[in-house]
């Protein structure tokens, strides 16, 4: 077999989770795909392992001995024997990946979440599917080194997280913040680094890959971790075991409830708070139930030195523990929200007592929109200890909220960004429009207020550009809703509809709607649809509904691989035709197509004839009395889910108005969609204008 590139590789694996995508959850499917790869990896390189020891040595049993290899695979669950049964393929996997663990120490619970017993969602050919598509390639080291499958690994991790959105945040960090994180903290060799809440161990790699691209000892670093969700536990630990790192100790369990430390000598974690050269995280934010209950009486592991935080917001006991496990000439990087630099009461007085204590160093304001599902801009926090002589009693102050590259759907930093920030924390000086050094007396004069832009501006030509530039758009976008709302109520009217003509009639209160009466013939769905069931082409884009525009279109869809392959398993799906997810359709899984596009074989593909407007089609099946029709007509399936079969859909009675009046119909809510997407826009607009006027006004100024 020819060797991978990464980019094949990538495709490859990302090609995996196509297969599973509309028969597994989008939140659920990364586990199983990582699974998988990581057995397959395992039985590749154990293969390879053999095949040199044997060449060697001459002896199978000598190249078969476990203690000849980084890792055992039992013979009857490696990945040939496996893949020689053809039933209840589930199971067996279930059973070669507990087996495994059961051999491996270092490997236990890697596999614990992952269950392809489940014959309702896995069945055998959709396995014999999957593990058809893992075997296309070899994943021994000579095929896809460490690195490079490191790499993979983490494209898929970033994929998966652009998927989840929000909950994308949960497990991973965008790559560029942790790079500038690692940059400022600097880790050399043979310091132990510790990420209390390691997610997929992102921070922990890059503090490797920092010393590597320097040339220098990566393997000298002691790497340590703690993370609560035991699902991106074991993607930590696979994340971790696929970049060949071996010296690294990940800690299941809550950190603030219940800390952990290695203890070398018993070999194992311990309750307690361990210290440590370098420090980085990326916390939740503004937890609500992070563990006052523990800390309100005074924190039994002693973190509590600066103050309990809030009962709803955890930010700074995560900050408080961090700098419990550092080391006096240690050095701590955290991800927080712009609140804990200005919020008041007990965090304010905690921010008091950390200035006081001289234990902040440097704050760096992030441009907004960088992380995944979250638009709020964030700050890092760095602090120690003790700080060097000619910083004590200053704090920096770096404002990069103009330092980014825009993008479709997030911000980035691009390598000069990441290098222009950290220059800015090393230098510790003060540079136009970026950074000061900030006297802690003059932040105590100012009520310990840390907020950024207090301290530096990034131009205060630009603010009041910006104030005005918004006032244009905001004229714009209210002139917009005008006209979006006039064309909406001119169409209610003309269905037939009373609506107030001026807003003298409209004080008198709402009027009573005129009896509305459409001529309306009965049906069955199968009269007013057909099935399209060909198989995707090559060349289209391939997508997925979006459920909040639900819409099959280039500008919704994800791209789940390059446009140029072959669609394999996907279903064609032309201009006008509605995609239904029935085994999603509760939360509204349905799509009308505004370009030819391949989709995912769990969605029907339904074309409407001439009978019905594809736009009044895709209203009425997202409409709440059409979903309760539909709802009597499906079946229970497993985990008490209901499904509606293509079979059943087609045979449902319905009445439908004439085909100008549902063309009337679908223009009115088009045009009420419109309107109210305008209207947010407009009091989008409103609050922009008002936040920039009162910083112009008031921060801007320094007085009121």
């Amino acid at each position: 077999m020819s060797k991978l590139t990464q980019q094949e590789l990538e495709r490859h694996l990302w090609g995996a989770a196509d297969i599973l995508r509309g028969t597994v959850d989008a939140g659920d499917y990364k586990q199983y795909i990582f699974g998988l790869l990581f057995y397959k990896r395992l039985c590749d390189v154990w293969d390879e392992e053999y095949e040199k020891l044997l060449a060697e040595t001459g002896d199978r049993e000598e190249a078969a001995d476990p203690d000849e290899h980084r890792f055992h695979i039992p013979t009857e669950h490696r990945w040939d024997a496996m893949r020689q049964q053809s039933t209840q393929i589930g199971q067996r996997l279930n059973n070669a990946l507990a087996a495994i663990e059961d051999a491996n120490l270092r490997l236990r619970g890697v596999f614990n979440s992952v269950d392809f017993a489940n014959q309702d969602r896995f069945s055998d050919a959709l396995l014999e599917k999957l593990l058809a598509h893992f075997e296309k390639h070899r994943l021994r080291n000579a095929d896809a080194p460490a690195d490079m499958l490191g790499d993979a690994y983490l494209y898929l991790i970033k994929m998966f997280a652009e998927g989840a959105g929000k909950k994308g945040g949960e497990f991973y960090t965008p790559r560029s913040i942790v790079r500038l994180m690692v940059e400022i903290i600097d880790p050399r060799p043979g310091m132990s680094v510790y990420d209390p809440t390691c997610g997929s161990a992102g921070m922990l790699l890059e503090a490797v890959q920092y010393l590597k691209d320097r040339g220098e000892d990566a393997r000298s670093l002691s790497l340590y971790g703690q993370e609560k969700n035991f699902a991106t536990w074991g993607i930590a630990e696979i994340n971790l075991f696929l970049h060949d790192v071996d010296d690294a100790f990940i800690a299941k369990g809550d950190t603030i409830l219940s800390p952990k430390r290695y203890d070398p000598k018993a070999r194992e974690f311990v309750e307690g708070i361990g210290a440590y050269d370098r420090v980085l995280a990326n916390p939740p934010f503004s937890e609500k139930v992070w563990g006052y209950e523990l800390w309100q009486n005074s924190d039994p592991f002693g973190r509590d030195e600066y103050g309990c935080p809030p009962k709803g917001v955890g930010d700074l006991a995560f900050v408080q523990h961090m700098l419990a496990s550092l080391k006096d000439d240690g050095l701590l990087a955290v991800v927080v929200p712009h609140g804990v630099l200005y919020r008041s009461k007990a965090e304010g007085r905690i921010r008091e007592a950390m200035l006081t204590a001289d234990v902040i160093e440097a704050v760096v304001g992030l441009a907004p929109n960088l992380f995944y599902g979250a638009g709020i801009p964030a700050a890092l926090l760095i602090c120690r200890k003790k700080k060097p002589a000619d910083r004590r009693g200053k704090v920096l102050i770096v404002n990069g909220d103009a330092t980014y590259q825009p993008g479709k759907a997030q911000n980035f930093l691009t390598d000069e960004h990441v290098k222009a920030l950290a220059e800015a924390v090393h230098g510790f000086a003060d540079i136009d429009k970026l950074a000061r050094v900030v006297p802690v007396a003059e932040i105590a004069a100012n009520g310990h207020n840390l907020n950024i832009s207090r301290y530096v501006q990034t131009g205060a030509d630009a603010e009041t550009v910006s104030v005005t530039g918004e006032i244009a758009k905001l004229a714009k976008t209210v002139s917009g809703r005008n006209s979006f709302e006039a064309r909406m109520l001119k169409h209610l009217q003309h269905l037939g509809y009373a609506v107030p003509q001026d807003d003298a009639s409209a004080i008198d209160g709402p009027q009573k709607p005129a009896q509305v009466q459409h001529a309306r013939k009965r049906y069955r769905l199968g009269d007013l649809f057909s099935e399209r069931t060909e198989p995707g082409i090559a060349g289209l884009p391939i997508a997925s509904v979006s459920i909040e525009h639900g819409l099959v279109a280039r500008s919704f869809l994800e791209r789940r691989v390059e446009s140029s392959l072959t669609p394999e398993g996907h279903k064609l799906v032309r201009t006008g035709d509605i995609a239904y997810n029935m085994m999603r359709m509760w939360q509204g899984a349905c799509g009308l197509a505004t370009e030819d596009c391949c989709i995912s074989p769990a969605y029907v593909v339904m074309v409407p004839n001439e009978l019905i407007d594809p736009r009044f089609a895709f209203h009425a099946l997202r409409s709440a009395p059409m979903i309760k029709l539909l709802h009597g007509y499906s079946q229970g399936v497993a985990d008490d889910r209901l499904r509606l079969y293509p079979q059943d859909f087609f045979l449902i009675p319905v009445e439908l108005p004439t085909i100008d009046e549902q063309r009337e119909i679908a223009q009115t809510l088009d045009d009420i969609r419109c309107a109210v997407k305008a209207a947010k826009e407009a009091v989008h607009a409103i609050d922009s204008v008002g936040s920039l006027l009162l910083d112009e006004l008031v921060a801007g100024s320094g007085h009121l």
